[in-house]
């Protein structure tokens, strides 16, 4: 991966505005791993569960848009999404999915 400059940071999408959100994930994280503790699966098991989640994901929007659900739940929910795939990077790396 190459080294990427801190003022290349400060030009692209990616700067601090995305200082809360991965604040979040980070939150996100430690509580699943005070749950569930340090998670390695397969890639197809992580698949299920981050697909879940996604469903979760899913079902949010469509209450709020249908039902009048509380909108604030589609954050929530895709917080979750992301800390999952996060989780997920983290094993891929422990593991090393990328070996035969």
């Amino acid at each position: 991966m190459s080294k990427i400059r801190e003022d290349e940071i400060h030009d692209s999408a990616v700067d601090r505005t995305s200082a809360e959100q991965v604040y979040d994930v980070c939150v996100e994280r430690v509580r699943q791993d005070m749950k569930w503790g340090t998670q390695n699966h397969s890639p197809g098991r992580w698949m299920l569960i981050l697909m879940e989640e996604v469903g979760e994901f899913s079902q949010a929007v469509l209450d709020a848009q249908v039902k009048g659900a509380d909108p604030a739940e589609i954050r929530k929910e895709l917080v979750q999404v992301v800390a999952v795939a996060l989780s997920m990077l983290e094993n891929c790396d422990r593991a090393d999915w990328s070996k035969p």
